[in-house]
């Protein structure tokens, strides 16, 4: 789990979908066919519904990431105070 690199590559993948976005609409500026203006439209909007996609596993991802940081606190924690894991197993099938 390593939320630098996984931050880096969100912010890669919502880079690169904003310029596929803008080149879009730059082609679609220069085409004068009605068809291809609609598939192009039709390309933009499936676009932004991957961009939406992608931010809403982003905030899934975030959400898991807590869950297994607090259960690996807890965990430790159990550990440190000499109590048993199987705990965890009744923890893990609650948050989830």
């Amino acid at each position: 789990m390593e939320p630098i690199s996984t931050a880096g590559t969100d912010w890669t993948i919502a880079r690169t979908a904003g310029e596929i976005l803008r080149k879009l609409r730059d082609l679609g500026s220069h085409v004068r066919d009605p068809d291809s203006r609609q598939q192009l439209g039709d390309i933009v909007i499936q676009m932004q519904e991957l961009i939406a996609a992608t931010s809403d596993l982003e905030e899934e991802n975030r959400d898991l990431r807590e869950i297994v940081t607090n259960m690996y606190c807890d965990l430790v924690v159990d550990q440190e105070q000499g109590q048993s894991c199987l705990g965890l197993s009744a923890r893990w099938s609650s948050a989830v």
